[in-house]
């Protein structure tokens, strides 16, 4: 099964995206979504020839064992990827932690990884509120998936994080209600801040400036026992 990845690339060393420990990320290919502020566009088709060798990334994972703590699987999206499970399963084979970097659109996917105990740590991206996921899958409309998602994770009892970053019009400062039914009341809420390139300002966005977060940050402490987080502020 893990021949069916198909991977971009590698991270060799992080210390910053799994919490608390050190690890590897792969890059996985291919991806549903259309956001139109991606920084990842080369990731966004789905090329049947991978740019890295499954067994080059297990080969490398298994010379650091014991070295790397964790695995994060990113992308593209990770759950689009017919081996995603069988590659999760060797590497916790190897004794590595495996964190799924997720945009929520295939729930039953990280349903399964969860039966089977193969990922100890989601990060969900809420990209704006549910009602409006169509606008960036035009493939299908994923609005229900993302909800289901959301709720999977957030009873799962693993850890895990939501995290929005934080682009006009697909976020505004005063709709923290409206992400409540993804991020609810007990999880971890991060924003992000934005780049914004002089392209997708043509096409109509702008990222929200340091005080729209903030207010975005206090307006949802009225919804929720505590207030979203903005990564990189105490």
């Amino acid at each position: 099964m893990t021949q069916a990845m198909v991977l971009a690339g590698l991270h060799k060393l992080t210390a910053i995206d799994y919490p608390g420990l050190a690890g590897a990320t792969v890059f996985t290919q291919g991806c549903n979504f259309r956001c139109p502020y991606c920084h990842n566009q080369q990731l966004i088709s789905r090329k049947a020839v991978p740019s890295l060798p499954v067994q080059e990334a297990l080969d490398f994972l298994r010379k650091r064992a014991g070295l790397l703590d964790a695995l994060i699987v990113s992308g593209g999206e990770p759950t689009l990827q017919p081996g995603l499970a069988g590659f999760c399963r060797e590497a916790k084979a190897l004794g590595y932690k495996i964190k799924i970097d997720s945009n929520g659109s295939r729930p039953e996917v990280l349903q399964r990884l969860l039966d089977a105990g193969l990922v100890d740590y989601i990060a969900m991206d809420v990209k704006t509120p549910a009602r409006e996921y169509a606008r960036l899958c035009p493939e299908a409309d994923v609005g229900g998936a993302v909800l289901r998602s959301a709720a999977l994770i957030r009873e799962s009892g693993i850890e895990h994080e939501f995290r929005t970053t934080c682009v006009s019009p697909f976020v505004g400062p005063r709709n923290a209600g409206d992400f409540l039914a993804l991020v609810g009341d007990a999880s971890l809420w991060y924003l992000q801040k934005a780049t914004v390139d002089g392209v997708m300002a043509g096409r109509g966005l702008s990222a929200l400036s340091r005080n729209d977060m903030k207010t975005l940050a206090a307006n949802s402490a009225t919804v929720r026992s505590h207030a979203a987080r903005i990564r990189g502020e105490a």
